[in-house]
């Protein structure tokens, strides 16, 4: 798909880094492609989701991006018939960049995200940096992390990772808490036996009725934590 290159900046080299550049190097341009990595999202959405970015810079970059071939709008089924922008295909190959770039970023971020913006679905986009295929359990899960009241779901399976916004069906473990106690479990400042009960609210698939393990529910959230989790000793190299 030919781009109109000539109304933008470029770096006018024969490098494919550049080139790409070209297209997604722009200030906050990346950050909006991060926001639509778990699905479709509105004109306000979005805004919400870039706290500093400006209605103007916005219209701006959605346009850019719309021109790029990166994202389109759509138009929900009824009854909510809302415009939504969403990642294309070509769009969607930016995501394995977008991660690598997350885990060089992790590394750089304070302790704790107390002073600085922070959103739920950030959270769950980080998932995408940390996760540890190695260690997902034998055949497929999927969890349900409702964080600030905001619903999301996770899907491991054969390896590979889906992260989207909205309620799991029939999910095998729902966690409810808030993004930044999500942090503090998956950080290991807060340990999971701590967490369930007094941060931390689990349920499971397979719990009978309403009896409940609180040693099942350890177990389950441990797992979560072990796939997704960072609180690995750091060697002197940093790694």
């Amino acid at each position: 798909m030919a781009v109109r290159e000539a109304a933008r900046r470029s770096y006018g080299q024969h490098c494919a880094i550049a080139h790409a550049l070209d297209l997604v190097g722009e200030r906050w341009t990346l950050l909006v492609l991060r926001e639509l990595l778990l699905g479709p999202l509105r004109y306000t959405d979005l805004l919400d989701g870039l706290p500093g970015i400006g209605t103007n810079l916005l219209a701006r970059r959605l346009r850019d991006l719309e021109e790029a071939g990166l994202v389109e709008r759509q138009v929900l089924p009824r009854p909510a018939g809302s415009t939504v922008y969403v990642l294309t295909r070509r769009g969607e190959a930016l995501e394995s960049a977008i991660v690598a770039l997350g885990r060089f970023g992790g590394r750089l971020l304070p302790e704790r995200p107390d002073a600085e913006e922070f959103r739920p679905r950030w959270a769950v986009i980080g998932l995408k940096h940390t996760f540890r295929p190695e260690r997902a359990p034998a055949g497929a899960r999927t969890y349900q992390l409702e964080l600030d009241g905001e619903p999301f779901h996770v899907r491991v399976e054969d390896g590979r990772l889906t992260t989207r916004q909205g309620p799991a069906h029939d999910p095998d473990l729902t966690v409810r808490t808030s993004a930044r106690e999500l942090l503090e479990v998956l950080g290991g400042h807060r340990p999971v036996r701590r967490a369930i009960g007094a941060t931390v609210e689990v349920s499971r698939r397979d719990q009978e009725g309403a009896r409940r393990s609180r040693a099942a529910d350890v177990k389950a959230l441990a797992e979560f934590v072990a796939v997704f989790g960072w609180a690995t000793p750091r060697t002197r190299s940093g790694r």
